[in-house]
């Protein structure tokens, strides 16, 4: 069996104008190790969370669907992205996507229009949850740097 030829060096494409334009017109965004991390939230939140999209850019979905499952640390909330084509009574599959677990910045809010897209046209169900790896209301942990998270 051969290896497949991987290049050791990848030519660059061409920025779409539209993600050139993003990011000219957003120059103070970023992630992580640049001041306070509650300000970097706050920001990360403005630019990307679904309600602060204007309706026209909001991927289309059937409906969301809030719920969550209890753990032994508190609970996990769950969102699931039903597509418009996916059957009532389910779909025949289910992208699940997991977003936490030791750094601070960003929330599901914040991908859900990406999982939206990652799920239209498709018949696919998409369950996003929000997980942290240590309790909160139990430590008063949590990290504020993507440097020492665990």
């Amino acid at each position: 069996m051969t290896m497949p030829n991987i290049p050791h060096v990848a030519g660059r494409t061409s920025l779409s104008p539209e993600i050139k334009k993003f990011l000219h017109d957003n120059p103070d965004l970023h992630l992580g190790e640049e001041g306070d991390f509650h300000d970097e939230r706050r920001h990360h939140r403005e630019v990307f969370g679904i309600h602060s999209l204007p309706q026209d850019r909001v991927n289309p979905i059937g409906r969301v669907e809030f719920t969550a499952i209890r753990g032994p640390h508190g609970t996990i909330s769950i969102r699931v992205l039903y597509p418009e084509s996916s059957r009532s009574s389910g779909s025949d599959a289910a992208l699940i996507h997991f977003h936490g677990g030791g750094y601070t910045v960003g929330s599901v809010d914040e991908f859900e229009n990406g999982l939206r897209y990652a799920s239209f046209p498709r018949t696919a169900e998409l369950r996003s949850m929000q997980w942290t790896i240590v309790s909160r209301l139990n430590s008063g942990i949590q990290h504020s740097s993507m440097n020492t998270a665990p």
